[in-house]
Protein backbone atom coordinates (compact mmCIF):
# COMPACT_ATOMS: atom_id res chain seq x y z
CA UNK A 1 0.00 0.00 0.00
CA UNK A 2 1.26 3.30 -0.79
CA UNK A 3 1.43 6.11 1.25
CA UNK A 4 -0.84 9.45 1.65
CA UNK A 5 1.30 12.80 2.65
CA UNK A 6 -0.57 15.50 3.20
CA UNK A 7 1.54 18.96 3.25
CA UNK A 8 0.07 21.64 5.25
CA UNK A 9 1.07 25.43 3.94
CA UNK A 10 1.13 28.51 5.70
CA UNK A 11 0.14 31.97 3.93
CA UNK A 12 2.24 34.76 3.47
CA UNK A 13 3.03 37.57 6.27
CA UNK A 14 2.97 34.29 8.72
CA UNK A 15 5.68 34.11 11.35
CA UNK A 16 5.21 29.94 11.57
CA UNK A 17 7.30 29.95 14.97
CA UNK A 18 4.65 32.15 16.85
CA UNK A 19 1.25 30.96 14.76
CA UNK A 20 0.17 27.06 15.59
CA UNK A 21 -2.84 27.14 13.37
CA UNK A 22 -1.47 24.60 10.59
CA UNK A 23 -0.06 22.28 13.54
CA UNK A 24 -3.68 22.56 15.33
CA UNK A 25 -5.01 21.55 12.03
CA UNK A 26 -3.19 18.66 11.79
CA UNK A 27 -4.79 17.67 15.27
CA UNK A 28 -8.32 18.17 14.30
CA UNK A 29 -7.83 16.26 10.86
CA UNK A 30 -5.49 13.31 11.46
CA UNK A 31 -8.55 11.76 13.83
CA UNK A 32 -10.77 11.60 11.17
CA UNK A 33 -8.34 10.67 8.53
CA UNK A 34 -5.63 7.83 10.06
CA UNK A 35 -4.28 6.85 7.10
CA UNK A 36 -2.72 10.21 5.88
CA UNK A 37 0.12 11.40 7.59
CA UNK A 38 0.23 15.21 7.63
CA UNK A 39 3.19 17.30 7.41
CA UNK A 40 3.64 21.13 8.17
CA UNK A 41 5.50 22.74 5.63
CA UNK A 42 7.25 26.01 7.44
CA UNK A 43 9.25 28.02 4.84
CA UNK A 44 9.79 30.94 7.09
CA UNK A 45 8.09 34.32 7.09
CA UNK A 46 7.67 36.19 3.77
CA UNK A 47 6.22 39.16 2.46
CA UNK A 48 3.95 40.48 0.28
CA UNK A 49 6.14 42.37 -1.24
CA UNK A 50 9.06 40.18 -1.77
CA UNK A 51 6.59 37.70 -3.55
CA UNK A 52 6.43 40.42 -6.35
CA UNK A 53 10.41 40.06 -7.43
CA UNK A 54 10.55 37.50 -9.80
CA UNK A 55 14.23 36.29 -9.02
CA UNK A 56 13.43 35.65 -5.17
CA UNK A 57 9.74 34.04 -6.31
CA UNK A 58 11.32 31.51 -8.76
CA UNK A 59 14.26 30.82 -6.18
CA UNK A 60 11.76 30.46 -4.06
CA UNK A 61 9.26 28.33 -6.15
CA UNK A 62 12.46 26.38 -6.35
CA UNK A 63 12.71 25.49 -3.35
CA UNK A 64 9.31 24.40 -2.75
CA UNK A 65 9.59 21.89 -5.70
CA UNK A 66 12.86 20.26 -4.08
CA UNK A 67 10.82 20.01 -1.22
CA UNK A 68 7.95 18.11 -2.94
CA UNK A 69 10.32 15.81 -5.05
CA UNK A 70 12.19 14.94 -1.53
CA UNK A 71 8.88 13.45 -0.29
CA UNK A 72 8.72 11.42 -3.41
CA UNK A 73 12.29 10.37 -3.62
CA UNK A 74 12.45 9.22 -0.10
CA UNK A 75 8.84 8.07 0.79
CA UNK A 76 8.54 6.36 -2.60
CA UNK A 77 7.56 7.02 -6.14
CA UNK A 78 3.82 5.70 -5.31
CA UNK A 79 3.36 7.88 -2.30
CA UNK A 80 0.16 10.38 -2.56
CA UNK A 81 0.92 14.16 -1.96
CA UNK A 82 -1.72 15.84 -1.03
CA UNK A 83 -1.61 19.87 0.14
CA UNK A 84 -3.87 21.93 2.05
CA UNK A 85 -2.71 25.17 1.93
CA UNK A 86 -3.59 28.92 2.60
CA UNK A 87 -3.24 32.82 1.42
CA UNK A 88 -0.24 32.92 -0.29
CA UNK A 89 0.36 28.89 -0.35
CA UNK A 90 -2.35 28.14 -3.62
CA UNK A 91 -0.85 30.29 -5.74
CA UNK A 92 2.61 28.08 -4.73
CA UNK A 93 0.97 25.14 -5.52
CA UNK A 94 -0.23 26.50 -8.78
CA UNK A 95 3.19 27.24 -9.79
CA UNK A 96 3.88 23.61 -8.94
CA UNK A 97 1.22 21.88 -11.04
CA UNK A 98 2.91 21.85 -14.55
CA UNK A 99 5.90 20.36 -12.68
CA UNK A 100 4.64 18.02 -10.21
CA UNK A 101 1.83 15.58 -9.46
CA UNK A 102 -0.13 16.03 -6.34
CA UNK A 103 -3.04 13.97 -5.48
CA UNK A 104 -5.78 16.40 -3.56
CA UNK A 105 -5.96 19.76 -3.32
CA UNK A 106 -7.51 21.91 -0.64
CA UNK A 107 -7.21 25.41 -0.91
CA UNK A 108 -8.51 27.40 1.51
CA UNK A 109 -8.90 31.55 0.56
CA UNK A 110 -6.02 31.39 -1.54
CA UNK A 111 -4.37 33.93 -3.77
CA UNK A 112 -4.48 33.07 -7.33
CA UNK A 113 -4.05 34.25 -10.73
CA UNK A 114 -7.65 34.84 -11.84
CA UNK A 115 -6.72 33.77 -15.66
CA UNK A 116 -5.51 30.40 -14.28
CA UNK A 117 -5.83 27.68 -16.84
CA UNK A 118 -7.04 24.81 -14.74
CA UNK A 119 -7.46 23.04 -17.81
CA UNK A 120 -3.28 22.91 -18.44
CA UNK A 121 -3.07 21.18 -15.32
CA UNK A 122 -5.81 18.83 -14.72
CA UNK A 123 -3.88 15.70 -14.72
CA UNK A 124 -1.86 16.82 -12.46
CA UNK A 125 -3.95 16.47 -9.46
CA UNK A 126 -7.22 14.37 -8.52
CA UNK A 127 -9.54 16.38 -6.79
CA UNK A 128 -9.57 20.45 -6.07
CA UNK A 129 -11.60 22.17 -3.34
CA UNK A 130 -11.26 25.84 -3.55
CA UNK A 131 -12.66 27.39 -0.25
CA UNK A 132 -13.44 30.82 -0.74
CA UNK A 133 -15.41 32.81 2.31
CA UNK A 134 -16.95 35.58 1.58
Amino acid sequence: MSRHICVILHGSKVDPKLTCWAEQLEWIIQPQAPSIEFVTRKYGYVTEWRTAFGGYRERWLEEQLIYFNHIKAYCGPTTKVSVIAHSFGPWIISQLLPKFEFHNLIYMMGAMDESYDWNEVDQQFSRVLNYWSP
